[in-house]
């Protein structure tokens, strides 16, 4: 009816935060990063190659990129067939593949900024830009690098699927679940629609805002049935409450029967 996606949680007595938010999984994509990681060396290698041009020919180390490059590839057996230790190897003789074309760039730039005759400004910024596209290709690679060789990858949970994305999020029996659990739900029924995933790891916490068209919804029976709690004052005031009464017409349960 409103054409959105609708995600649904059933909560129990052993939901877990990661049921909400995620988790670290062992990585299924071993071979997809593995050939990603194998392209990005490739363009990493044409990169050293062009600059080695732009610098007047240096073929030794386009010659040890293309080598390395090679490596990354896996060989014959493709880049699906490279270890994380062949990954790790192939990306620092790349790296050491780049280290002399990039300080002669260096030296180049400095030479030329100091000296107005040179080459002409044309020659230089063609180093120059040949030198930025390297490092920007090399850090491509580290970046691709780090993913071939992760044994474990995060999953986003339902709850930060339905955020990214604008689903609606259908949390089924929610006083099932325990409220330090539910805690987390707080900062995304409030008005700026937050979260911090610092579950998550890495360098910064990374903060997940809702799309538009983000929506919580939560089910719950009476607190007073068996097993069930009420809600925490914190997180009951964030949610428009709808009581619902037992269905008690014989009519509407015949036809709800009938429809079944």
């Amino acid at each position: 009816m409103r054409g959105q996606r609708l995600r649904i949680l059933n909560c129990n007595q052993h939901t877990e935060t990661s049921d909400f938010l995620g988790g670290f999984r062992p990585s299924r994509h071993r071979e997809r990063d593995a050939a990603a990681f194998a392209a990005a060396a490739a363009r990493a290698a044409g990169a050293c190659g062009a600059l080695c041009g732009a610098l007047g020919g240096d073929e030794a180390a386009a010659a040890a990129a293309a080598a390395a490059a090679a490596a990354a590839a896996g060989g014959e057996g493709g880049g699906s067939a490279c270890s994380p230790a062949e990954v790790a190897g192939a990306a620092a003789a790349m790296h050491a593949a780049c280290v002399a074309p990039l300080k002669a760039a260096a030296a180049a730039v400095a030479a030329a900024a100091g000296n107005s005759i040179g080459d002409g400004p044309d020659a230089t910024g063609a180093v120059a830009a040949a030198a930025a596209a390297l490092r920007s290709a090399l850090a491509e690679m580290d970046a691709a690098a780090a993913a071939a060789r992760a044994p474990f990858a995060w999953a986003d949970g339902p709850l930060v699927l339905a955020m990214r994305q604008g689903d609606m999020l259908l949390v089924d029996e929610v006083n099932l679940a325990e409220d330090a659990v539910l805690e987390r739900l707080n900062s995304v029924l409030e008005p700026g629609r937050t979260l911090t995933l610092a579950e998550r790891g890495g360098e910064g916490a990374e903060v997940v805002v809702g799309a538009p068209g983000f929506l919580v919804l939560a089910t719950m029976n009476p607190g007073g049935d068996f097993g069930k709690k009420e809600l925490s004052p914190a997180l009951s005031n964030r949610f428009t409450q709808v009581w619902v009464p037992a269905i008690t017409d014989t009519t509407e349960l015949r036809a709800i029967l009938e429809s079944r």
